[in-house]
């Protein structure tokens, strides 16, 4: 199952919607990233299951997961790809906080 091992977001209710784009400085592995997707999606994650569009096909939201840990970024790819999660949703970017590419 393609869960983080504690819950650690709660409080995506901030008026998110199928055309929101969220940029996870410090995103590490993808744990907020991940959240923020099912949230918005309102689904949950197994290998079987596409998060690029809806059932009628519009676009669903996207995330741009940004850490300067290449390790952990290549950790968050595979993740993602395990979680049936599109590159298309979900951008992994090595970079610096303090120098955003």
């Amino acid at each position: 199952m393609c869960r983080t091992h504690l819950p650690k977001v709660h409080y995506f209710d901030f008026g998110t919607d199928s055309s929101t784009r969220l940029l996870d400085v410090a995103g590490g592995t993808g744990d907020i990233a991940f959240r923020f997707l099912e949230h918005v999606n309102n689904n949950q994650y197994h290998p079987d299951t596409s998060f690029s569009s809806t059932n009628d096909g519009s676009k669903r939201a996207n995330v741009t997961v940004c850490d300067i840990n290449a390790s952990m970024v290549e950790q968050g790819r595979i993740r993602a790809s395990e979680c049936g999660i599109s590159t298309d949703q979900c951008e992994w970017v090595v970079g610096s906080a303090e120098e955003l590419p």
